[in-house]
């Protein structure tokens, strides 16, 4: 069965080529067109597709605007901004993400003819849209990998993640049978700006205690802690509990705050009671970590690649042979519970 797509763009030749170039594809389909907010919105209820294609510059309503309006009104839905205004790393491509958007494709700026946009639908856009689309075949996990039982249960989860992550996390933590009987950290790279929009949505989604991560906090358990933009946090062991601890040293792997630094941290402090949590994000932030994790004796899952915008990340730590489970986004919540009650 195809992929139905949801075009959303106000420019009439951009729609059309959009529309046509998906269509050429044998698994897309396109469900209907939209050109403003108010149609997009209508359309989605009506057709409900399987992943929206949304340009920025729309009429009256902001593109921005509409993507957290289809969030709203279907937080399963995923949204595919494709917009010459989202370059990677940008102030633009950090709100959308923090918003809610599943993944970002730039449109070609300067293209001198429909035949260049077509050939970018094809080769950039398309294999976005099979990636997140929320009706695609989930893949098993690989079978080569080795489930280790638990020595002791986790007293810390760590939660490394970046491309795609906002989305993941929402999912995540929505799937959490809270209150949580233990404390959980997060590093997401994202700009230090949008931080908070990230917690507020966490917060507001799940009805868990998230908050930004503050230098010298002490980790209660029930409590998610997001590492704040553009620092690194790191857990230490302190009296009889645990404390939160924020630095400006150097990025790894050209991320602060780095998946790495908080493993690497939450291992010294805790041993074998942590779990840490690979989700979808490009590069390899995260795998030494998880080694790090492993040789003192805790748990590693990662997200599998069909449920990843990107299968970077927790791709280093499988291929390193450091997961102890792979397994898609919509069963990690039960993954972790069973973990932290040392069922496995």
């Amino acid at each position: 069965m195809p992929i139905r797509v949801l075009v959303v763009d106000d420019a009439l030749v951009a729609r059309r080529v959009v529309c046509r170039a998906l269509d050429a594809e044998e698994d897309l389909q396109v469900a209907g067109a939209a050109w403003d907010a108010e149609t997009a919105l209508t359309k989605a209820r009506e057709l409900e597709p399987d992943v929206v294609v949304l340009d920025l510059e729309l009429p009256g309503t902001s593109g921005l605007e509409t993507l957290r309006m289809l969030r709203a009104l279907d937080g399963s839905l995923p949204v595919v901004i494709f917009s010459h205004l989202a370059v990677p790393g940008s102030e633009v491509a950090d709100r959308v993400i923090a918003a809610g958007a599943s993944g970002v494709v730039v449109k070609p700026t300067g293209a001198t003819g429909v035949g260049m946009t077509l050939d970018h639908v094809g080769h950039r856009l398309a294999p976005m849209l099979r990636k997140v689309a929320r009706r695609r075949p989930v893949l098993p996990p690989p079978a080569a990998v080795a489930q280790r039982h638990p020595t002791v249960p986790p007293s810390v989860v760590v939660v490394g993640s970046s491309t795609g992550g906002p989305q993941a996390l929402t999912d995540l933590f929505d799937a959490l049978s809270g209150p949580l009987s233990l404390p959980v950290l997060v590093a997401q790279h994202l700009g230090a700006s949008f931080t908070s929009l990230l917690v507020d949505r966490l917060a507001r989604s799940s009805g868990l205690h998230v908050t930004i991560a503050e230098d010298g906090a002490e980790a209660v358990a029930g409590s998610v802690y997001v590492a704040p933009g553009d620092r690194h946090l790191r857990l230490e062991r302190w009296h009889d509990g645990l404390r939160l601890r924020l630095d400006d040293g150097a990025a790894v792997n050209s991320c602060r705050p780095s998946v790495d630094v908080l493993f690497r941290s939450a291992a010294e402090a805790c041993g074998a009671a942590v779990l840490g949590v690979v989700l979808t994000g490009m590069g390899r932030d995260g795998m030494e970590g998880s080694r790090a994790i492993r040789t003192a004796g805790g748990s590693v899952v990662v997200q599998d690649e069909a449920s990843s915008v990107v299968w970077g990340m927790p791709r280093a730590v499988a291929e390193a042979g450091l997961a102890d489970e792979i397994v898609p986004l919509v069963e990690m919540a039960s993954a972790i519970e069973r973990r932290m009650a040392a069922r496995v």
